[in-house]
Order: structure tokens, then sequence, then C-alpha cells
């Protein structure tokens, strides 16, 4: 509701009304209802000759308006995300913060919740979860990186005044609760650099494989029994001068990376938090203070990243089945699911994953992820959030607009037609890695991290 505080505020007027058209982005003035805020005053005479019809003498505009948008329709209210209520069209889905003169208001069953489109997912447990799961394993891709010559273009464009640029590197975080403790992943490839069912992922950032302008190192040091790493500066001491543990470097190169000591554009704090009984660490985010029974060793900044997998399914399409008088009409959609683990739903199959930054980073924009479930369930990606009702915003991630060193580049295709009928279906759109085919129309691209595996719960 950015888009209607900022509206009302430059565009409503003493005695009038600001309606506005998410679609087009337009705004009309709309005369004040009788009785409304001039309502006190006494109302100046008419002119000799003045028209009797009064839309044409109070809006100049309703003359050139066609019928259809001359007719009131019915009106809903709602409470906008700061709290202030609005009055929108539930047939066009246009706004106003007024209810236009000769509008029916439509009282909605205040008992009556929603259905959240979350809620059209089954889950699936036991022998059926498993039989499904190889089924998704078996249809998982791997995007493609980039080429080698893309992405050192893309790099010195992104850091044009950095020579050489280092390229980032993944750090996963993953959790094991016996004893409760962290492991810090620097992912270069291996398997178990992905996660098991013993370490579970529970956070990923992106951090500089070398040496960059202001950044400074960390050092991965490991434990062998209970297993264990932890970071520290490199060349400093124990970060933590109560922990009595053997730590040692790891051969035959030590592992490390660099990060910022200080906040930068895009970036987010880490904080490395160690306990006793045994000598073990984590990684937090919480800036207030560490846990109960935790102490808080280091500070670094880094860019915070999330997985994003990509799921696929076929289901009917009931209303079509309806109108065409025919059998079951199946239906492709799309869905983007943001977590550590991907979901076992019926009828869902995981197609690829990719990483991308929590925050806007240099070079990157922001792309907000939109669903709704009538008829069926289906997803729209946009680089600005929705006023259209129906749709909901539910996830936004960062990525860049240029090729660099380890990524992929995904699609963002649009279809309003049916892939083998071609009869019109409801908008949607997909992420997408392969070469886009018709009807499916490639309204933009970006550039993220693909992932190499998946990971159930």
């Amino acid at each position: 509701m950015g888009f209607l505080s900022s509206a009302k505020n430059l565009f409503s007027s003493k005695g009038s009304s600001s309606t506005v058209t998410p679609e087009a982005g337009a705004i009309q003035h709309v005369a004040p209802a009788q009785g409304g805020a001039e309502g006190g005053k006494k109302k100046k005479r008419k002119k000799k000759g003045s028209s009797e019809s009064g839309d044409a003498s109070i809006n100049p505009d309703a003359g050139s308006r066609s019928a259809e948008q001359q007719a009131p329709g019915q009106w809903a209210v709602t409470v906008s995300e700061d709290g202030q209520q609005y009055y929108y069209d539930t047939a066009t889905g246009e706004t106003a913060w007024e209810l236009p003169p000769g509008a029916a208001l439509v009282q909605e069953d205040a008992g009556e919740e929603p259905v959240a489109p979350e809620a059209s997912f089954t889950q699936l447990f036991g022998a059926d979860a498993k039989a499904w799961k190889r089924e998704i394993m078996a249809s998982f891709e791997v995007a493609p990186q980039v080429p080698e010559i893309q992405s050192n273009e893309g790099k010195r464009h992104i850091f044009p005044h950095c020579d050489p640029v280092s390229p980032l590197v993944r750090i996963s975080v993953f959790e094991n609760l016996d004893p409760p403790r962290h492991k810090i992943a620097v992912s270069l490839g291996d398997v178990v650099d992905e996660g098991t069912d013993y370490w579970r992922p529970v956070q990923y950032l992106y951090v500089f494989a070398c040496e960059m302008p202001d950044t400074i190192p960390l050092e991965v040091e490991l434990r062998r029994d209970p297993f264990g790493n932890r970071l520290k500066f490199f060349g400093k001491s124990n970060p933590q001068p109560r922990d009595i543990s053997n730590w040692k470097s790891y051969t035959p190169i030590p592992k490390g990376f660099y990060v910022y000591p200080a906040p930068m554009h895009g970036t987010s704090p880490f904080f490395l938090d160690w306990s006793s009984a045994p000598d073990r660490y984590k990684i937090s985010t919480s800036i207030a203070s560490s846990e109960l029974g935790w102490l808080r060793c280091l500070r670094f900044e880094a860019f915070a990243a999330s997985k994003y997998h990509i799921l696929e399914g076929s289901f009917v399409d009931e209303s079509m089945e309806a109108s065409m008088s025919v059998g079951a009409i199946p239906r492709l959609s799309y869905r983007i699911h943001k977590g550590n683990f991907c979901p076992c739903d019926q009828g869902w199959r995981c197609i690829f994953a990719f990483y991308a930054f929590d925050n806007p980073g240099p070079g990157t924009s922001r792309y907000y992820c939109q669903h709704k479930v009538d008829p069926y369930y289906t997803i729209r990606v946009g680089k600005e959030p929705t006023y259209i009702h129906d749709w909901e915003d539910y996830a936004s991630f960062c990525a860049f607009d240029i090729p660099m060193p380890g990524t992929a580049r995904f699609s963002v295709d649009y279809v309003t037609q049916d892939v083998d009928s071609r009869t019109d279906t409801p908008e949607q759109s997909r992420v997408f890695f392969h070469d886009t085919w018709e009807p499916w129309v490639e309204k933009l691209h970006f550039y993220a991290y693909p992932a190499p595996s998946i990971q159930f719960e």
C-alpha cells in the first residue's frame, strides 16, 4: 500500500477523492457524495444555461469516459498494510480512498477467512513420500553456469574499480542437535558440503573467495571428536579464551574466505557464538544478544542468501471442463518455494533450485513472487509488488542483472494460453533456464547461483 499512501498524500484535495487504477497507474478524481465533507456548505447557484446533468458540470472528464467506466459497480472495503481503510471494485480491482457516488458496498462475511494458497497443497508422508521423493530426484536438474568469458566481463561492470575481482562463494551453515552446534562448510563442489541427514542446513551466505578492498580474512578450523568447526580471524589467536579444545586448520590448504568487518551495501550482520561442554560454535544473526548459555565471540558482514525451489505440477482445470463440456483438461502450473528444504507435496516435482540474495547489493535487482489459487494455483514474478486484488506477494529475492562467476541465466516466462490446445487460460509466470517455446514468452531474465542438490525434511 506504499503506492496508495503516496497517492493519497499527493493527489487528494478538499472535497474530492482519488481513484487509483493499479493496472494503468492512472488517478481519476471522483466528486464527493452528497452530505460528505462539503455537505454542510451552501451550494452555489447554477448559472443560466448550465447543464442539469450533475456529472458533466462537476467532473469535466465524465463526458470522455465510457459507459462501462461510469458504472459504479460493487465495491468492498479492506485495510492496507499500514492500517488505512480503502475501497476496491470487486470486478475490475480499481481502488479508491472513498466510496464512489452510487457504488454498492458489498458486505463481506467476516466469519469466512480467505483460503491461503498454501492450503491447496497436499503433503505426503510415509511410503508415499519416499516414492514421490524418488520421482523428484529423477526429474531434478542443475542449471548450467554462464560461460567464463561472460562472467568475467560482468564482474568488471559490477566492481569497476577492482582488479582482479574476486568471485563470491557460498558458505553453508548446517546444524546438529547432539550436541547443539553448527558446521560451517565452504561449498567447493564436495557432496558433503551440501548437507546430509545428520547435518541439516539452517543458513546460507555469500563471501569473497579472495581479497577485495576493505575486506578481512577469516579462517575455518576443525576438531575431530566430536566433530565441529569454528571461524577465527586469520593469524589471530583463539576467538574465545575459555575454549580449551585442540582446533586445527584444514590440510593441506587452510580453508578461508574474506568478509567485511563493517556494514556495506547489501550485507547483513553475522555473529560467532561459543558454548562449553564440549566447546562448540554456531553462526547467529541475532543482533541483540546471544542465546542463554552462549557467548558472543566475533562479528562480520556478508551477503545473506536463501534457497528457492522451482516446482512443476499438472492439475485439472475444472472451469474449462465445465464450460467446454469435455473431459478433464490438465494444466501445467509452477510454484516457487523459499526454504532450506524441498517440499514433498502431491503432484509437485522440483525441477531445479537456485540461491539468491535476501537484500539488494551491487548489480542486483529485487524480484517479487506473487501467487493466487483461483481457478488453480498460479504464480507471477515481477520487479514491483502487486496492487491487484486476488494476487498476493509472498516472497522476494535479489539477483544479478548481468552474469557473474558461478551464476546461471534464468528467464521469467509469461503465458495466457494452454500449451497444447492454445485455448485461453489464467495468466501465469514461471522461472526457467531452458529455451523458451510458444506460447510462453520471455518477460525478463536474471542471474543467480544454481543449487547442485536439494534436501528434504
